[in-house]
């Protein structure tokens, strides 16, 4: 899905999707490492943040500026693309195949405001739009759009311990970072961060490429607001 972090999970590898999931595959026995807790830096001030990818927005997730997959064609996200680049500093740049799937497309655009949106694209139709790098939202404001998420998924990213957070009817799928690196994060509320964002064609792609649902109903929560994340969702055995 969204560049979010490549599999992990290597019993998924032969899904044809397996690339188009950058969102890690979650380790269920993770234990919160301890240590001194300070501000996060990706919690910064108000005045320091940039422009919110959701600021202005033209459609409701999972639509982005026209764009909806499972929906939008390869040669009508172009169209929107083109446009987009010519009436802003964006850049519009693509990989014909990734690894071994010669059959998907990525194409990327790079934002005026330092944003990386990825669109996925199998058999000419956009599957999945994936936004990283300075997104500048937070949880609060995804609520504000989607209202409250139907769950959250604890585990384990690259760099640490994550929250997956997912919308079941809108296809969305969310990561914030509670750990990196020092900087350790114990409490979810409405300032944080949402540091890379992806919309699907269908809950069944997340299901498929993110978390099984199985998984999810083991090893998940439904949303019960914010708080202690070791009380509300803490990682199960």
């Amino acid at each position: 899905m969204m560049k979010l972090y490549d599999y992990l999970n290597m019993k998924k590898k032969h899904n044809p999707f397996f690339k188009l999931l950058k969102l890690s595959v979650l380790l269920v026995t993770y234990i919160f490492s301890t240590g001194c807790l300070v501000t996060s830096p990706l919690q910064e001030n108000s005045e320091d943040r940039g422009e919110s990818i959701l600021k202005n927005i033209t459609c409701l997730p999972p639509c982005w500026e026209g764009v909806i997959p499972g929906e939008t064609s390869k040669q009508e996200l172009m169209t929107i693309l083109y446009s987009i680049e010519k009436n802003n500093d964006s850049i519009i740049d693509h990989d014909e195949g990734l690894g071994n799937w010669d059959d998907i497309v990525s194409i990327y655009l790079y934002s005026q405001y330092g944003q990386k949106i990825n669109f996925f694209i199998v058999e000419d139709m956009v599957v999945e739009i994936s936004f990283s790098h300075k997104l500048y939202i937070t949880l609060n404001e995804v609520i504000e759009i989607l209202g409250e998420p139907d769950w959250i998924y604890p585990g384990l990213g690259h760099n640490g311990s994550i929250l997956i957070i997912i919308y079941e009817k809108e296809a969305v799928a969310l990561l914030h970072q509670m750990e990196s690196g020092l900087f350790v994060e114990r409490d979810l509320v409405p300032q944080s961060e949402i540091v890379e964002m992806s919309f699907f064609n269908s809950i069944e792609a997340i299901e498929k490429n993110v978390v099984t649902r199985d998984d999810l109903e083991k090893y998940g929560y439904r949303w019960a607001g914010y708080g202690d994340v070791d009380k509300k969702y803490p990682v199960l055995p």
